[in-house]
Formats: C-alpha cells, sequence, structure tokens
C-alpha cells in the first residue's frame, strides 16, 4: 500500500481496514488500547470489527490458531528500509535514511566546524 493512498481515506474508513480506534488504538467497540476485542459484537447487524479487518485476520482465535508474528516499525522507518531487507532479511535494521541522515549530519559538521 501507498502511503499517500492510505492518507487520502477517511478516518472511519481506516479504522474499519485495521479494526481499531486510530486516535487510541482500542479494538473497534472497546476504549483502550489493550481491552480484548469483541468479534462476536454486532451493530446494525454488522460486526463491530469487520470481516475483513486486519484485527480479526490476524486473530489466532480467528484464523485457526495461527499467529502472525511482525515487528511493528513506524511508517518512516518501514517505507525507507532498503529493498534487500524486504526479500532477504537483514542483521541490520538500519536504513539508507539512517545512513544518508548519518553522513550528511557529519558533513554539515565538518562544515561547520572548518568555517
Amino acid at each position: 500500500m501507498l502511503i499517500e493512498t492510505w492518507d487520502t481515506v477517511s478516518l472511519a474508513e481506516q479504522e474499519f481496514v485495521i479494526g481499531r480506534t486510530k486516535d487510541v488504538g482500542a479494538p473497534l467497540g472497546e476504549t483502550k488500547e489493550f481491552d480484548e476485542p469483541d468479534f462476536a459484537a454486532r451493530r446494525a447487524g454488522a460486526h463491530v470489527i469487520p470481516g475483513d479487518s486486519h484485527m480479526r485476520l490476524a486473530a489466532p482465535e480467528q484464523n485457526g490458531g495461527q499467529k502472525v508474528l511482525r515487528r511493528g516499525y513506524s511508517s518512516p522507518t518501514a517505507s525507507t528500509r532498503t529493498p534487500a531487507c524486504w526479500t532477504s532479511g537483514c542483521s541490520s535494521w538500519r536504513t539508507r535514511r539512517t545512513r544518508a541522515s548519518s553522513s550528511s549530519r557529519s558533513s554539515s559538521v565538518s562544515a561547520r566546524t572548518t568555517r
């Protein structure tokens, strides 16, 4: 998914896609981030947490006990990882941006100290 596309989607649609509120991260229909999701809850005949939401699809009790194991990243970090890391994994989680900013910081420091 392109982040630019995601940013154009309404807040309500983003919450339905994920299955959590965006402001506090609570499962839809709940109030706190770590509240247990109620997958049986319905409102107006529809599941409160949509059947095709990430939360429902990733929940072990909803997919035969399979657990989705992942490491969460903030959007800027996730979108700047090198392509080689995407397919083969990396022993170092450094990103192109981190490497680039490190070298630009040292260049700017050198420039300031030599003036």
